[in-house]
C-alpha cells in the first residue's frame, strides 16, 4: 500500500502548487493514520474553484468544494465497509451562501427501488437544511459509477468543476497520470471487467470481484 501513500502525496503537492488547495493537512493526516490501520480517510479537504462554471445558478462569485473520502484496505484488498465519497459545493455572493452536494454510495442491501451497489446521488444530509425554493430534490436517480478513492475523487472534481485547459495542464503531469492509472487499475479494472465479461458471457479471474447485476442492476446478460 506504500504506492497509495506516494500517489496521494503527489496529488496533494500538485493541488497546492496549482493553488487549488492551500491546506493539505487532511491528506497528510490521512496518510499518517493509514499506516496503522489501512484506512485512508480524507476529511473536510477544501478545494478552491478558480473560475465559477458558466450558467451556475444563483450567480455566485466564489466557489469551494469540501471533499471527504474513506477507503479501507485489509491485506491489500479493499474492504468496502464504511466507504465514503462526498463533495459539498459552496457558492457565495452578496446575498449569502448556497450549497449543493453529491455522494457516491456503496450499498448492497435490498431496496424497494433499483440500487446499483456503487451509485452517485444528488443531495443528502449535507443539504438537508437548505431551502429548496422551487427545486424538487429527490434521492433518485442513482447513477451507476465506478468507485472513487482519493486520487480518482480528486480527478473527478478537477475534470468536472475546472476548465478543460486547467485540468489538461494537471493531467499532463506524468506523476499525476501515473497516480490516476494506479487507482484505475486497482478499482476500475475489476469493475469494468466484471461488467464486460458478463455481457460477453466469458470467465475471467476478476469476475468474482462483483457481479454485473450488482454493479448495473438493469443489465441484461
Amino acid at each position: 500500500m506504500s504506492n497509495i501513500q506516494t500517489d496521494m502525496n503527489i496529488v496533494a503537492n500538485l493541488l497546492r502548487k496549482q493553488r487549488i488547495c492551500n491546506d493539505i493537512s487532511p491528506i497528510s493526516n490521512a496518510i499518517a493514520k493509514s499506516k496503522k490501520d489501512g484506512v485512508y480517510n480524507v476529511e473536510k479537504l477544501q478545494l478552491s474553484v478558480n473560475i465559477v462554471p458558466r450558467e451556475t445558478r444563483p450567480n455566485v462569485k466564489v466557489l469551494s468544494i469540501i471533499f471527504d473520502n474513506l477507503v479501507r484496505y485489509q491485506n491489500n484488498v479493499v474492504n468496502w465497509d464504511n466507504y465514503c465519497f462526498r463533495i459539498v459545493i459552496k457558492g457565495n455572493n452578496e446575498i449569502g451562501t448556497f450549497k449543493s452536494a453529491w455522494h457516491l454510495d456503496y450499498d448492497i442491501k435490498e431496496h424497494e427501488y433499483m440500487h446499483p451497489c456503487f451509485h452517485f446521488t444528488f443531495g443528502g444530509e449535507k443539504i438537508d437544511d437548505v431551502n429548496s425554493g422551487g427545486l424538487l430534490i429527490m434521492t433518485t436517480p442513482r447513477i451507476v459509477h465506478p468507485p472513487l478513492d482519493f486520487v480518482l475523487g480528486i480527478d473527478f472534481v478537477l475534470s468536472n468543476f475546472f476548465k478543460k485547459e486547467e485540468y489538461t495542464i494537471i493531467k499532463s503531469n506524468p506523476l499525476y497520470r501515473a497516480a490516476v492509472k494506479h487507482s484505475q487499475d486497482r478499482l476500475w479494472k475489476p469493475f469494468i471487467c466484471s461488467v464486460c465479461n458478463s455481457i460477453n458471457q466469458s470467465n475471467h479471474p476478476l469476475d468474482n470481484y462483483f457481479s454485473a447485476q450488482q454493479l448495473i442492476p438493469t443489465i441484461v446478460c
